[in-house]
């Protein structure tokens, strides 16, 4: 057994709330994400739950009507409890049970309150227990988002309640100011200076925080908070440039109370990044030579490994990792002539092509055409490179096994016909992964054959036309180990060119947001929608998918996405879909029952794409997605997922609220 000390180190950083959460001033709260309760800790055994509710209760934060609710029946059956909590964070007025809450409180030394509060509020605990109180640190939370302050009888009274209070508590002595820069009518200006009067009549008030980002001067509002007669310090909670600095500081009445860091310079004057390396003792014998006892081959083997690290090959595979340009590297090429034949190599293992060095390149490869084979990825422009630079390049690159764009949503210009000719003569047999634009008139299945090793094709084409595929094209082992075809632009002519391949390997197709015609998928997944798990089907500019309806074609499918809005034909299959898991939509139907999810037994989750979830009480109770989650989906054991993949859990809820 351990004792109660140990088993509370352990268990206080799971259970602690950081300050900077509790007192984020945010437009939209850092709680209003759904994370597992850390409730859940007391659960365990009675140790830790003996251990851990005075950890619990430390930081309260009430975020809706039913959680006070339910906070105020636990203090009501043990109002012990009430004597842990030392930080309150109150979103909202969430009605009489707010006096139980704050009567059985005395102890709560940081105060959160907001003024987001709406006419269906109520405020009346709130204004009757805060005079019960006597914080030290309170944070007035206003979010000036609408075009003026909220007004209503609730507020008003809060308001009112907080004018007198903060006159009163004599243990008073920071506050957090919540009005800036966004004050977009003269009604803010008015909430705001009605907000310094209140202050200004505090005798204990010490430090004012400002928890927004400041510009570049100085709002009237904000200098008055200088006449707040017990003030010593005016904190601006975020790093301040120096420009920003230099205007503090001139305001005299700002200068002797103002308090700031400033936002460190990442560079140092001669623009370079400033890295401090590690202290490394000189040689005391500097003719030793590393390795000097073992064999040659395992010498080489050795520093190839270490310079395969030290220029950071993988990273620049890596399009989402930064690294240093090639001219930082050479330092190490000339290190000696053993080191420079070792590591050359590398430096060609990524090429970064640009308009500029695409002449260059092709001129080295000319005269060193054996460092061609130790490409294995090629970065292309945004712009089309020449092809009297870049036909030589791809020849050369006989290991090749990536092209891929500068940024990964842009396919750039591309390459034109020959160039991609050579490109499939050349590269075919080692290419795994192709990203590019292919320009040209007229595409022809003949173009993908030589390409054995693709596994990743995303492609955009302006081709109007397909040439007649081959008859020969089954027998082809081209294409064969595709498993994941992405088709960029309007156009899906590709999926016509490469239909008559045997695919075996192919498992996600993904058209754009927008296509020209159904034609080409509904002939492409005819003959290969038996083999596909994954299909994103666009919105078509001339008409839909008409009475062809996907899922009887892919019986397969994992997942499928409409880019566009639902349609209930596509979710009508003639049978029930065993395999489907996934479906997601821009938006579900006016009514749900129009989706028939009897027909889908293995559906597991339903995405929105154009969905954000509700952040807010108000916000939540007025959402048909909230209601068809929790009345639908979730009692079918379906996940809810909105644009950013977040899933929906019920809040805490009354009584009466979980009968209606």
């Amino acid at each position: 057994m351990l004792p109660d000390e140990i088993i509370s180190e352990i268990l206080s950083p799971a259970l602690k709330v950081p300050d900077h959460l509790f007192s984020d001033s945010s437009d939209v709260s850092p709680f209003a994400t759904y994370s597992v309760s850390s409730s859940a800790y007391l659960s365990v055994c009675k140790d830790w739950l003996r251990v851990a509710t005075p950890l619990l209760y430390h930081v309260v934060v009430l975020r809706s009507k039913s959680q006070a609710n339910a906070l105020e029946k636990v203090l009501r059956r043990s109002p012990e409890f009430g004597l842990f909590i030392r930080k309150l964070r109150v979103e909202g007025g969430y009605g009489p049970a707010m006096l139980t809450i704050l009567k059985a409180s005395p102890n709560v030394k940081d105060l959160f309150v907001s003024f987001s509060i709406w006419s269906s509020d109520s405020t009346v605990g709130l204004c009757s227990g805060l005079p019960l109180l006597n914080p030290k640190r309170v944070i007035l939370h206003e979010p000036c988002l609408s075009k003026r302050p909220l007004q209503n009888k609730h507020l008003d009274a809060l308001r009112k309640t907080l004018s007198s209070c903060i006159q009163k508590w004599d243990s008073l002595e920071i506050f957090s100011f919540p009005y800036g820069y966004r004050l977009r009518h003269h009604s803010w200006g008015n909430r705001a200076r009605e907000v310094i009067d209140w202050l200004v009549r505090s005798s204990s008030i010490r430090t004012i925080q400002l928890p927004m980002e400041l510009e570049l001067w100085i709002p009237s509002h904000i200098v008055s908070l200088t006449r707040i007669p017990s003030l010593k310090a005016i904190e601006i909670m975020h790093p301040v440039c120096r420009e920003l600095a230099a205007v503090l500081d001139a305001e005299p009445k700002f200068k002797a109370l103002v308090r700031y860091t400033l936002v460190e310079d990442p560079v140092d004057d001669d623009g370079a990044i400033t890295i401090s390396g590690p202290d490394i003792t000189p040689s005391l014998n500097p003719f030793y030579v590393p390795l000097a006892s073992v064999s040659e081959e395992t010498r080489n083997v050795i520093w190839q490994r270490i310079l395969f690290f030290a220029l950071d090959v993988a990273e620049r595979r890596d399009r989402s990792s930064t690294f240093d340009t090639l001219s930082s590297y050479l330092s190490i090429l000339a290190v000696s002539k053993f080191v420079h034949d070792l590591a050359l190599p590398y430096l060609y293992d990524t090429v970064n092509i640009t308009v500029r060095n695409a002449v260059l390149i092709a001129k080295q490869l000319e005269e060193r055409p054996g460092l061609g084979s130790s490409i294995r990825v090629i970065y292309m422009p945004y712009k089309i490179i020449p092809r009297d630079f870049m036909a030589p390049i791809l020849a050369a690159a006989t290991n090749l096994q990536s092209i891929l764009p500068r940024k990964p949503d842009y396919l750039g210009d591309g390459v034109d016909l020959t160039v991609f000719e050579a490109l499939a003569i050349h590269t075919g047999s080692s290419l795994r992964e192709l990203r590019t634009a292919l320009r040209t008139n007229e595409i022809s299945a003949s173009l993908f054959a030589p390409f054995t090793e693709l596994r990743v094709l995303e492609i955009r084409t302006d081709a109007g036309s397909v040439k007649t595929a081959s008859k020969h094209l089954s027998s082809s082992n081209g294409l064969n180990l595709l498993h994941t075809l992405h088709i960029r632009g309007w156009l899906t002519d590709v999926l016509d060119a490469i239909k008559g391949f045997r695919l075996d390997a192919l498992r996600t197709l993904t058209l754009s947001e927008f296509g020209e015609s159904p034609s080409s998928l509904i002939n492409f997944i005819k003959v290969h929608g038996e083999k596909l798990a994954h299909l994103q089907v666009p919105q078509f500019r001339t008409g839909g998918l008409n009475k062809t309806v996907v899922l009887d074609y892919c019986p397969n499918l994992v997942e499928l996405e409409f880019r566009g809005e639902y349609d209930a034909i596509q979710m009508a299959p003639q049978t029930k879909h065993n395999s489907l898991k996934k479906l997601m939509f821009w938006k579900l139907p006016s009514s749900v029952t129009e989706l028939d999810l009897p027909k889908f037994p293995a559906l597991q989750e339903i995405q929105l794409s154009g969905l954000t979830w509700p952040t807010s009480e108000r916000e939540i109770n007025k959402s048909s997605c909230v209601a068809i989650a929790e009345s639908v989906l979730l009692k079918r054991g379906i996940k809810f997922a909105d644009s950013t993949g977040k899933y929906w859990a019920p809040r805490v809820k009354s009584a009466r609220e979980r009968k209606g």
